[in-house]
């Protein structure tokens, strides 16, 4: 009987070691880790190709403002030399004064498209800055999402781990109180006098009985 259960015992264990190698435990875990990678790895690349799109976007307003800047300042400078000439035009000739209002000109068409440019560029920036919280609130969630699927097989794989280790733990008590009765009860030499009565019957020379032994006194006649 002891034996029995030591092979029953030594069964279940290799089924439960089956199973934790399998769809118990080491199967979920590793599906679960490679579609958590492989989510993690696109939330990554989308989240970083939406921060270089912005780093672009803020570089090109910078770009334009200090344009923008630089071409208001040209205009400034070629309005108050037109106007210093025009004041002047008795010292200064007429082509003079009109190159200078026509380099105005110039300069200030190139601000007014600095201009527009710059507002584009704020538009386009404010514009990308509520898609990047779009897309953080997005990252966020799916994030999240991930972290409870991750939590959901990590609680099933550990619930299945502690439910096979309770059925494997949990019939020893009974099982070793049931060898306990047995072996109270055994007689000794029960066991040999059942595997005697297993033997096959005796037949042939073998079965006849033998003399028995006995004592001789000595005699002279005997040699």
């Amino acid at each position: 009987m002891l034996s029995d259960q030591d092979l029953e015992y030594a069964s279940s264990l290799y089924e439960n070691y089956e199973l934790l190698h399998t769809h118990k435990f080491i199967e979920p875990l590793s599906a679960r880790r490679v579609e958590y990678e492989k989510a993690r790895k696109q939330i990554k690349d989308r989240w970083h190709r939406e921060l270089k799109k912005m780093e672009e976007t803020v570089s090109n307003l910078r770009k334009a403002r200090a344009l923008y800047v630089q071409r208001q300042q040209d205009y400034e400078k070629a309005k108050d030399s037109a106007d210093k000439a025009e004041n002047c035009e008795n010292s200064e000739s007429s082509s003079k004064v009109d190159k200078k209002r026509r380099l105005e000109d110039d300069t200030l068409q190139k601000a007014k498209e600095a201009e527009t440019t710059y507002k584009a560029c704020v538009a386009e920036a404010n514009e990308r800055q509520q898609c990047l919280e779009k897309t953080k609130k997005e990252v966020l969630e799916e994030v999240r999402e991930l972290i409870c699927h991750c939590d959901q097989t990590m609680k099933a794989v550990t619930v299945s781990y502690f439910q096979l280790q309770h059925a494997m733990s949990a019939p020893s008590p009974v099982q070793f109180q049931t060898l306990c009765e047995s072996s109270r009860l055994y007689e000794p030499g029960q066991q040999y006098m059942e595997y005697v009565k297993r033997l096959p019957e005796p037949s042939g020379r073998s079965s006849k009985v033998l003399p028995a032994f006995v004592f001789e006194p000595y005699s002279p006649d005997s040699r």
